[in-house]
């Protein structure tokens, strides 16, 4: 249950290459979701990641809804290990869920103390997007990140940036970067790091390939 296509490109391509049907819900009313599952009588309900609707009190019946149609509830937390705390510890405890996916492994035994069953699974999942690398395959790009800044909150991923990849950007190396908010971020970089990504090298979030 999301509409962005970030989730729909990757986790929902890649269960409908193994055969599984998948719709999505493009509305947040609870009426129209469970028109939907009404109709379509699915066996599974995903919710993923985060998005401001998440934060909706409507949003509590899920697990009502989940109940009533007998539904599998499977939430997959894309803002793990930074936003746990934050956002999906309280989303868990609101709707429920029967299992977490979780993007950082650290966070399976959170879940799984909370008596809900919970499994690592990151984001190169998908072989469409994901494709593996040859012996053979030509090298495209000498450095590449994928990754979103997230810079607002000093965590690791700050302290790793600052010493493996703004260093290169100091001294005029290129790096092609695939990831949210690369170029809205310039100023900032610029100030903080006194580096920032040059438009040709900011390839945006879908990614195909890299090879």
């Amino acid at each position: 249950m999301s509409h962005l296509s970030c989730y729909i490109n990757s986790l929902a391509d890649a269960l409908s290459q193994i055969g599984h049907k998948i719709y999505y819900q493009t509305s947040w009313n609870m009426k129209e979701i469970e028109a939907g599952i009404a109709h379509f009588r699915p066996e599974m309900l995903i919710t993923v990641g985060i998005d401001k609707p998440m934060f909706d009190p409507s949003l509590d019946v899920l697990p009502e809804l989940c109940e009533k149609y007998s539904l599998y509830h499977i939430y997959w937390a894309t803002e793990d290990k930074i936003h746990f705390e934050g956002i999906s510890l309280p989303y868990v405890r609101r709707v429920k869920p029967d299992m977490v996916l979780t993007i950082h492994p650290d966070c399976v035994k959170n879940y799984r103390s909370m008596g809900i069953e919970s499994e690592y699974l990151n984001f190169a999942f998908n072989p469409r997007l994901f494709p593996p690398k040859t012996m053979k395959t030509e090298e495209i790009y000498e450095i590449a990140f994928v990754g979103t800044t997230h810079l607002e909150t000093k965590t690791y991923r700050y302290d790793s940036l600052k010493q493996l990849l703004f260093p290169l950007l100091q001294m005029d190396v290129r790096v092609d970067v695939w990831g949210h908010n690369w170029m809205e971020s310039k100023d900032f970089l610029e100030k903080e790091f006194n580096a920032s990504i040059t438009p040709s090298a900011a390839h945006g979030f879908c990614l195909t390939s890299i090879r």
